[in-house]
């Protein structure tokens, strides 16, 4: 999502797109308030994914407030995320298979909409699958799995 919106501020910048808080953010966020600064923040320094991944989730509160640019940059990875999950179904068969589909991480830990868009998505798409949300931060089941491993 973040460089969707990165790539939305690269239009404005061109004239192709109209400026909002969407494409503000991103700006406050490169540290590029114009279009020489985007090229600079684009090339000339090493772009951290981490730093584009952290505008993830202004854009869906900006998306739950009815920004227009913000909704189509998560009804995008909504969409990506449903055909990924379904590839992951279909590649261990268990697409038809009436799966649990847990939603887990930072992004899905509040309703949104992209978590309505996912899960309707997944709903319609995967015959008997069950959305399976909350459960234990990341990094605790990391924690489990490093331990089952370890015995």
């Amino acid at each position: 999502m973040g460089m969707q919106a990165v790539k939305l501020y690269g239009r404005v910048l061109d004239g192709r797109a109209n400026r909002d808080e969407t494409t503000d953010l991103v700006a406050r966020a490169l540290g590029a308030p114009d279009r020489e600064r985007y090229i600079e923040a684009l090339y000339d320094e090493p772009l951290r994914p981490s730093k584009i991944a952290a505008l993830a989730p202004s854009i869906i509160a900006f998306a739950g407030k009815g920004n227009r640019a913000s909704t189509k940059i998560v009804q995008q990875a909504a969409q990506e995320l449903g055909d990924l999950v379904k590839s992951a179904l279909r590649a261990v068969e268990l697409l038809d298979a009436s799966p649990r589909i847990a939603l887990a991480g930072g992004l899905f830990r509040e309703n949104s909409l992209l978590t309505f868009l996912i899960e309707q998505r997944l709903t319609g798409d995967v015959a008997g699958g069950t959305i399976v949300k909350g459960g234990d931060e990341p990094v605790r089941g990391a924690l489990r799995l490093a331990e089952r491993l370890a015995r």
